[in-house]
């Protein structure tokens, strides 16, 4: 027991300091001990301010479910909610407190999307009680995502909870208005989980082709086989099933895949149309020759498709040698030429801005522009187009690099790049002629540029001047 004699005394005096050394689960028996105890009453009357402002979280475990505490929580938590993050809090919560319900459900889309131990609570609170009717709202809440995410997460926690609540699982995927007109469908890569997620937990092969079918009928693309694959990450000698599916259906899947056709068409090939996987192959390989983990990478950014189009487009427009090579690397990049342009692929930015790009007469023209993000603003994917230049800035160019910096700061901007002889080569190469300058009217350019048209053509480390502590994803840039 936690509570002694001791600690009552010192809580009562308000010296709260103690808490500061137990760890969570000596906080979590004294909880416990506090509510069980015939004192807890008199700790609530002389200690509970000092309580809440010391440790919320605890001041609204020992509390709640005090009648006298009714009122005051109404208020706090419509103001507050922050304390319900906790999980067991909302749990207990849940279990003690008459009105938690109805409350609950009301902001269920703040605690869901802020943490997902959220929706865990509230499955464990409909399996101790065996009072489905919290859950079986929530799978039909407004917000698609919060559905999403209660879904897989009561598949993958709860799995035998799944047919007491939803008779039509499809169900949960759309939106409908109160003229039943469809107004919004669920993020489909929330979907595809949902379906790999039935397979594993032997919900059903036949609840799974209803997904699937689902899948193919509302979305143009998919991350089906890349979820029933597990990302390469499934022992298929144990979840044999989804291989079957795999399999099954792998020429659509490819097909319609928004991130996986690399990957089917390395790890699947046997079992693919083989006129359908040549075709691709011819296309791709020219660049898999050069580097394979740069493809595979932005294949599974959802990129991969996208990359194949600016190929094509390109190609075509080239005037001059119609040839792919490489073009060089970067520390999170590969470069191609293709034509009279090269194409460069990234994984990931150091920046984590929202514009990486910025345009002007200083920087090469992007004629095509893609990125991919994480919620955080981590990108995942970029694709970036340029002219192919062939003239980097020498390191000697003082006079160049000079103007250069100082004409940054006059448009409003800074780098923490460098311009020449970075780790993988100089960052700033010139124009054939300063009239390719990504500008309205380059006669109106500096003189300087005009005789020396020296662009930056990677400048994801650029910010405005204002700016004077960008969210990086590295340390150690200068």
């Amino acid at each position: 027991m936690i509570l002694t004699e001791r600690i009552v005394w010192k809580i009562l005096n308000g010296d709260l300091d103690f808490l500061d050394s137990f760890s969570s689960n000596y906080i979590d028996e004294l909880t416990k001990d506090i509510i069980d105890s015939p004192l807890r009453e008199k700790i609530l009357d002389e200690a509970f301010d000092l309580i809440y402002k010391k440790d919320p979280v605890l001041a609204f475990k020992i509390s709640c479910s005090s009648p006298k505490f009714t009122n005051l929580w109404r208020r706090r938590l419509e103001n507050n909610y922050d304390v319900l993050l906790d999980y067991d809090a909302l749990l207990y919560f849940l279990l003690k407190v008459d009105w938690s319900k109805k409350f609950v459900f009301e902001i269920a889309d703040k605690l869901i999307l802020s943490n997902k131990s959220c929706a865990f609570a509230i499955l464990r609170y409909t399996e101790r009680t065996n009072d489905y009717s919290l859950v079986k709202r929530i799978v039909m809440y407004h917000n698609l995502d919060v559905r999403g995410i209660f879904l897989e997460e009561l598949i993958d926690t709860h799995a035998h909870m799944l047919f007491n609540v939803l008779d039509n699982i499809t169900d949960c995927f759309v939106k409908y208005d109160k003229n039943g007109n469809v107004i919004g469908l669920m993020d489909e890569e929330k979907v595809s989980r949902i379906a790999s997620l039935i397979l594993i937990h032997n919900l059903g092969e036949d609840v799974y082709l209803q997904i699937r079918d689902f899948i193919f009928d509302n979305y143009d693309k998919n991350t089906l086989a890349a979820n029933l694959d597990g990302y390469g990450k499934l022992n298929m000698d144990i979840f044999v099933l989804n291989k079957e599916m795999l399999v099954r259906d792998i020429d659509k899947l490819f097909v319609t895949s928004k991130n996986y056709k690399y990957a089917l068409a390395t790890r699947y090939q046997e079992y693919m149309d083989p006129i359908m996987l040549g075709e691709f192959r011819s296309k791709i390989s020219p660049f898999t020759w050069i580097d394979r983990e740069a493809v595979s990478k932005i294949f599974l950014s959802g990129l991969g498709d996208r990359f194949l189009e600016c190929v094509d487009k390109y190609l075509e427009m080239s005037t001059g040698a119609k040839v792919i090579r490489d073009a060089g690397v970067g520390t999170c990049s590969r470069v191609f030429r293709v034509g009279d342009y090269v194409i460069k692929i990234s994984h990931k930015k150091w920046s984590m801005e929202d514009n990486l790009c910025p345009r002007g007469y200083l920087f090469a023209k992007n004629y095509e522009e893609d990125i991919v993000r994480k919620s955080n603003g981590e990108v995942t994917g970029a694709i970036e187009v340029q002219r192919y230049l062939t003239r980097p800035l020498a390191v000697d160019d003082t006079k160049v690099i000079n103007a250069y910096h100082e004409a940054l700061k006059e448009a409003g901007y800074y780098t923490k790049d460098v311009l020449t002889d970075g780790n993988t080569g100089a960052n700033c190469y010139y124009l054939s002629s300063y009239m390719d300058a990504d500008c309205d009217n380059p006669e109106e350019l500096p003189e300087w540029f005009k005789e020396n048209p020296v662009v930056m053509v990677d400048r994801d480390l650029v910010f405005k001047l204002e700016n004077k502590n960008p969210r990086l994803k590295a340390i150690n840039l200068k």
